[in-house]
Order: C-alpha cells, then sequence, then structure tokens
C-alpha cells in the first residue's frame, strides 16, 4: 500500500515538473512579482520612480516581453532631439497607456503613429511617457521635466478613472506581505498553476458570467470606487491643478493638448459613470484642453470584446486599443490638430 502511494506521489510530481517544463518551454511564466529590476527610484518629491532604462522583463500574466528604451519608457528609442519635418506627439499616462498586456506594436499610440504615417507629408512620432501607477500629478509633472525635453508639437494626455486616487504600491516596491500573501505569490510563480487559474476564470466568465476573485476590479466596480474618488475634494483638486500646469505648458508652447478620456469596461449599454465623464470632460475645456470623450467609440462595440481579461475592468486587450487610436487618429485630423499632415480618414 506504502509503495503504491509513494508511486503515485512520485509520478504526480515527475508530471506537474514536466507540465511546468513544457509550458515555460512554449513561453508560458509564471508571475513576475519583483519590480526592483525594471523601476529605478529617482531624487523627485512628486513621482519617485521611472523604469530602469533599457530593462527586458515579462509581464508574467501575460507572457507579454516587454522592453524599456534608453530613457527607461516602454517605447521604442527616439531621441530628445527632434529631427526635421518630424511632428512629434507626447503621450502621458498610466499601465493603459502603457498597454498593459498586449505587445508593443498594439498599443493604441503605436497604432496610432502608424496611421499618421500612412500617406502623410510629415514624419510623424508618438512618444510614450506612461508607467503603471501613475495619476494626474505625475503626468502633469512628468510634462514639464520630461515631455518638454522632446519638444512636442502636441501632448495627449490618457485619462482613466482612477487618475484622482493617489499613487498605489508597485507590487514587490516598498510592500510587505503576509505569510499568507507570501505563499500566494510564490505558488503564483508557477507556470503550471498560474495559468491553470487564468483557464479557470476565463471559462467561468465565458460560461457563465462568473467573476472569479472580485477582490480587484469587481470590488472597484460594486463599492462605486470611481464615483467616490472623484466626489473626493482633494483628490479632485489634483486632477484640476494637474489640467491647469498641462494647459499652461501647451499654452506656453504654443501647441494643443488632448485629453483622452478611458471608459471603465463596464456596462456600455447603461453606463453607470456618465456623470463622471462630464465632469472631467468640463474641467479639462475650462482649461482650454481638447478633450476627446473614447465612450461613444467603445460602445460600438461590447465591453467583453475589448477587455483584457475576465474581471479587468480597466485594461483594454489589442482589439481595444486599436478602437482608441483609429478614434483618436479620426479625433485629430478631424479637428486640424496635426499640421502639415495631408492623410485623410478613409
Amino acid at each position: 500500500m506504502f509503495q503504491n502511494i509513494a508511486l503515485f506521489t512520485v509520478s504526480l510530481v515527475l508530471a506537474l515538473v514536466a507540465a511546468e517544463v513544457v509550458l515555460r518551454s512554449l513561453g508560458y511564466y509564471g508571475e513576475q512579482t519583483g519590480s526592483l529590476g525594471r523601476i529605478k527610484i529617482v531624487d523627485d518629491e512628486v513621482f519617485g520612480i521611472r523604469g530602469q532604462p533599457n530593462a527586458e522583463y515579462f509581464d508574467g500574466t501575460y507572457q507579454i516581453l516587454r522592453k524599456h528604451n534608453s530613457h527607461g519608457w516602454r517605447d521604442y528609442e527616439y531621441g530628445y532631439e527632434k529631427g526635421d519635418n518630424v511632428f512629434r506627439i507626447v503621450v502621458l499616462g498610466d499601465s493603459v497607456l502603457n498597454g498593459h498586456g498586449v505587445w508593443m506594436h498594439e498599443v493604441f499610440a503605436k497604432r496610432l503613429e502608424e496611421k499618421l504615417n500612412k500617406n502623410s507629408s510629415a514624419d510623424f512620432e508618438v512618444v510614450m511617457l506612461s508607467l503603471a501607477a501613475m495619476n494626474s500629478k505625475h503626468e502633469a509633472h512628468l510634462l514639464e521635466v520630461e515631455g518638454t525635453k522632446y519638444d512636442p508639437d502636441l501632448v495627449l494626455v490618457g485619462y482613466v478613472l482612477n487618475d484622482p486616487a493617489p499613487q498605489v504600491a508597485l507590487p514587490g516596491y516598498g510592500k510587505e506581505y503576509s505569510n499568507s500573501e507570501k505563499i500566494k505569490r510564490l505558488l503564483k510563480k508557477s507556470s503550471l498553476l498560474l495559468n491553470s487559474w487564468r483557464l479557470l476564470k476565463q471559462i467561468a466568465w465565458d460560461v457563465g458570467d462568473w467573476n472569479l476573485g472580485r477582490k480587484g476590479g469587481g470590488a472597484r466596480i460594486s463599492s462605486d470606487f470611481y464615483t467616490q474618488i472623484h466626489d473626493n475634494e482633494e483628490n479632485w483638486d489634483t486632477v484640476v491643478q494637474a489640467f491647469h500646469k498641462i494647459s499652461a505648458i501647451c499654452q506656453e508652447k504654443q501647441i494643443p493638448g488632448v485629453v483622452a478620456i478611458f471608459p471603465v469596461l463596464h456596462e456600455f449599454d447603461d453606463y453607470p459613470w456618465l456623470h463622471v465623464h462630464s465632469k472631467v470632460s468640463a474641467a479639462a475645456e475650462n482649461e482650454g484642453l481638447y478633450v476627446q470623450d473614447l465612450l461613444p467609440s467603445f460602445q460600438t462595440t461590447t465591453t467583453r470584446a475589448v477587455r483584457l481579461t475576465a474581471g479587468d475592468f480597466v485594461h483594454p486587450n489589442a482589439d481595444g486599443h486599436e478602437l482608441a487610436g483609429e478614434a483618436i487618429y479620426r479625433f485629430l485630423l478631424e479637428h486640424e490638430l496635426l499640421q502639415g499632415h495631408k492623410g485623410n480618414t478613409d
């Protein structure tokens, strides 16, 4: 009896190890919990972290290889000096603008860059200055200390409905975990366990609309987190001040500034945060900024079609980024914000 149990246990362990090896050989990895290899600390009272220059790392949840350029941003290489006949757009934002969970060429900014460079008399560069956990205050500050170095012809700020919230800690950075959390994070390093859990969640979502693990995005939806942070005067004031600073920089450089509002990916047919979009639009327009609300464009499809994963109400998938890139492209053309561009919206 004991020999049978021992043989079964050894066989099971070997099978699990073999499955882990196979998954990793196919490019599926466990969760990469540490951030220190891709984040560096800088002497900046407003936003004290930046991306590590030339870093390469896997987004372990989605098996996406991410690369930073020499300035520490997830983007292709762009020097500060702008070439002749170049129209440069600087994009600022958080993990949504950073393309969390999608490949570089799928991020809306790169889709926009590709569209702009078709049938155009100018060379367009869309420079991404985005990092997870950034909020409106950080974006305005980074435009001032970093974005202006690129000599932009247009500034585009991506507004996500969690932007009034204070900065949150990045995984593995400046955070102490309980013993149970440490065990959980250790288990999630296994490609087999993590991807089996992801598959189970997706099946539950597709078959029965069950959202396993509602602790994150689901909890924010049920508590109406997005309304609360916009109703908080202290939080909201950081947005107003950020719009004021962005507008002042754009006016000084005599270039347009655009705020693109990304919707929460939830209930497009009966969207609960129209009042929040209106509040953000009014504040940005009051500062002389152009505003594009992306909700109508996203309402042409379903939330399922543009969500990255089940239960993620914030991050668009590749189709969502394509939709945003197309919508912003048309907006810039229709408002004649692209000097020297002779393309069309076909």
